[in-house]
């Protein structure tokens, strides 16, 4: 979970305090599945990937892959289910259409697609990569 608040700091300039503090709102997991699909031995170098593909009234949903560098075959991957909540009362709320962002541009668009992404990753489901 970690490499996503790290990742929208870095590379998108979106920092996860910042939006507590001004929208009073948080994401908690409410469900993760995950596959595994290949073991992972000591000494290899992981990278781990996720991106939001599904926006709901109450969170999003979104997908992550665990790929083994070098040969870029995915050893696990899955999704997860956030559900937006009321920092106050821990209650569920929709989510903001926007959230705020440091970036003087829209970062996303010099990132590639998930489609582009997952043309270099072997062992993911098919339908990810529509």
């Amino acid at each position: 979970m970690g490499h996503r608040v790290e990742a929208l700091q870095d590379q998108l300039r979106c920092d996860v305090g910042q939006w507590a503090r001004i929208l009073k709102i948080g994401y908690v997991l409410r469900e993760l599945q995950v596959e595994f699909v290949a073991p992972v031995f000591v000494g290899a170098f992981l990278e781990v990937a996720s991106w939001g593909y599904l926006v709901e009234p109450d969170g999003f949903r979104a997908r992550f892959v665990i790929v083994d560098e070098g040969d870029r075959a995915a050893r696990a991957f899955g999704t997860m289910r956030f559900v937006t909540v009321n920092l106050a009362t821990g209650r569920k709320v929709p989510g903001p259409d926007a959230l705020p962002s440091d970036a003087d541009t829209n970062l996303l668009l010099a990132r590639p697609t998930t489609a582009e992404y997952l043309q270099t990753i072997r062992n993911v489901p098919e339908a990810w990569r529509a």
